[in-house]
């Protein structure tokens, strides 16, 4: 069988309001929870609230100009008249009246700071009542210069009282000492008397303070950043703040003391995380403590990139050995856009032109590094390119002596040499010939000679020609006959090729 739902309904006398809200509680079991609203207006001020279940409850009526009271006719949920609603039945006659002038009381006191006599001006001061099981903020004044507040238009009721420094340079409190409203004493309002000496010392708040970069070191921002204090084993945020997009630093205020983590949120470009790079959800985060009226500092983040592809760097570095110095342009291409090029030729690392050329004069091998960063911190390996350069043309010798005797044929050897890139190839010409390619030259035949030679490196460095000239002599042949006349006779046959015209002998007689 389906019970019906039960209701309740009355009339409101409205006076001056155009309406006023009915709200029913629930009470079981001293707990108090929302069960249905309804609006009384004009011009009869009837009101029905239906879908209730049957049990004891409560009826709080808060006019349009601010009045407001709980049936019947009572200011605090404490008095308020409980109704037992029966079962699939509506029950009438629960009304409220607001025709009659309203009667209000006030709140007065002071706020100073944390030492106790120094005023705080500026500071909201806020007056809450009871609806139901919780606190509604009715009323809301600022300190005076002199740290003195008064909160008017309050009807007869029991409140708490919280302030807040819109600064976040000192801790909100609730009077009397307590962090939530919660957990705030009671004050007491019987119009149109004013309640008066509810002052309160707010603590110095303290903060968390620090800087968001990506890899590269650069300040990212803007970034949310969280700041969650622990409660018991439940995790609430506690106050919120933006790195700069200039600096990146950030710094969250007005926090109470107690367990912190900070949460770095993210962004389309980088990945979010927890103080100290620790990714997950918080139970993995690392926590650190804020005391009373301290900044802690240095809760820094170096954030990670979504996009984790490296930028790519080329270079046009000539290959091969050549014989002047070098001009090199590096290129680097990403998939987002590149923050800079670093590059070295051996010494300190330098930041690279884009367009510019890279001047190489060294002699020798020059091992040009480089890599390029994205602007979200990817960084490419090292790359390299090898640089050759030799200016200096080699060196030749020869071993050929001015004289030779007695040799139809000579062997000059050339020695080439070259520090640097090595020798290519050694030409030489004999007597004006045509060029050879080698280090051996062989010479043939009496009378004076000449040899050219030069060389050429691995760079194409040409040294200039050298020559080296000598003369080969013919070999002195030794005769000897039975006397003076036949070693004549002898020498001449040797020396004149068969059948010569005329032979002169001469004998060497009468040689004295």
């Amino acid at each position: 069988m389906v019970m019906r739902p039960s209701a309740i309904e009355g009339t409101v006398t409205l006076g001056a309001n155009p309406y006023a809200i009915v709200t029913a509680y629930l009470e079981d079991a001293g707990e108090i929870s929302y069960a249905g609203v309804a609006t009384a207006t004009v011009p009869d001020g009837h009101y029905r609230i239906g879908g209730l279940a049957a049990g004891n409850y409560l009826l709080r009526f808060v006019a349009e100009g601010g009045d407001q009271e709980w049936y019947n006719a009572t200011s605090t949920v404490a008095a308020a008249t409980r109704i037992v609603l029966a079962p699939e039945t509506t029950q009438s006659g629960y009304g409220a009246d607001f025709s009659g002038p309203t009667v209000f009381g006030s709140i007065r006191g002071a706020v100073t700071d944390e030492q106790g006599d120094v005023a705080a001006p500026g500071i909201a001061v806020s007056a809450y009542a009871q609806d139901g099981s919780g606190w509604d903020l009715v009323e809301t004044t600022l300190t005076a210069p002199t740290g003195l507040f008064n909160l008017t238009g309050l009807p007869s009721g029991v409140y708490r009282v919280g302030c807040e420094d819109p600064s976040g340079r000192l801790l909100p409190e609730f009077y009397d000492g307590a962090y939530s409203v919660a957990g705030g004493d009671d004050v007491t309002v019987t119009a149109p008397a004013a309640t008066t000496g509810i002052d309160v010392s707010l603590d110095r708040a303290s903060a968390v303070r620090g800087q968001v970069r990506n890899r590269l070191g650069v300040p990212v921002g803007p970034m949310n950043v969280y700041a969650y204090r622990q409660y018991g084993s439940a995790w609430v945020t506690a106050g919120t703040a933006a790195s700069n997009p200039s600096t990146g630093l950030y710094t969250i205020g007005g926090l109470l003391p107690g367990t912190y983590s900070v949460r770095f949120a993210g962004d389309g470009a980088y990945r979010g995380e927890f103080y100290d790079d620790r990714h997950g959800d918080i139970s993995t985060a690392q926590t650190f403590t804020v005391s009373l009226a301290t900044t802690v500092s240095a809760i820094d983040a170096v954030v990670e990139p979504r996009n984790t592809l490296a930028p790519v760097t080329t270079s046009d570095a000539p290959s091969g050995w050549r014989s002047r110095t070098a001009s090199v342009s590096l290129t680097a291409t990403d998939n987002q856009a590149v923050y800079a090029t670093w590059y070295s030729t051996g010494g300190a690392t330098t930041t690279y032109t884009p367009g510019a050329k890279i001047g190489i004069t060294a002699e020798g091998t020059t091992t040009l590094r480089f890599r390029s960063a994205d602007i979200v911190g990817n960084f490419e390996s090292t790359r390299t390119a090898t640089v050759l350069i030799d200016t200096v043309a080699p060196v030749t010798m020869d071993d050929a002596a001015d004289e030779y005797d007695g040799s139809e044929k000579v062997i000059v050897h050339l020695t080439p040499s070259d520090a640097t890139s090595g020798i290519r190839r050694t030409l030489y010409a004999v007597d004006g010939a045509a060029a050879s390619m080698g280090t051996v030259v062989e010479v043939e035949g009496v009378g004076p000679h000449t040899v050219q030679y030069r060389s050429q490196d691995a760079a194409g460095n040409w040294e200039a020609t050298k020559t080296a000239a000598f003369t080969i002599h013919a070999a002195q042949v030794s005769v000897a006959g039975a006397d003076r006349f036949g070693t004549c006779v002898l020498a001449s046959q040797r020396g004149f090729a068969g059948g010569a015209d005329t032979v002169v002998i001469a004998t060497g007689r009468n040689w004295p």
